[in-house]
């Protein structure tokens, strides 16, 4: 059976690509979107992830960080400040951290 990954993930490979973290940064994605029930789970995920560290990690307009941050679908409420603690998004979002600290 083979997996369909996110909408988002297809979104932002590209782009997230050009990072020099982002060959890295986009296995532990599709490797977090293969323990999701569904594409559009993972979609959520992905995103929240992603717009979360993009918006602290990003070094200007022309990282591609900024630009993947940019181009995911998540509009956080006003009071939003970080994925839920220990949620799937979280644990992500801390191995992409990770991924950028090397």
């Amino acid at each position: 059976m083979s997996r369909t990954y996110s909408e988002t993930l297809r979104d932002i490979a590209a782009t997230l690509a050009e990072h020099e973290h982002g060959a890295e940064m986009l296995r532990a994605i599709a490797d977090e979107e293969r323990t999701a029930d569904t594409p559009e789970e993972a979609g959520w995920i992905t995103a929240e992830a992603v717009y979360y560290v993009a918006s602290r990690w990003h070094r200007g307009q022309r990282c591609p960080l900024y630009s993947a941050g940019c181009l995911v679908r998540f509009d956080p409420g006003p009071l939003w400040r970080r994925p839920e603690p220990r949620s799937v998004a979280a644990y992500l979002a801390t191995d992409l951290i990770r991924i950028l600290r090397r």
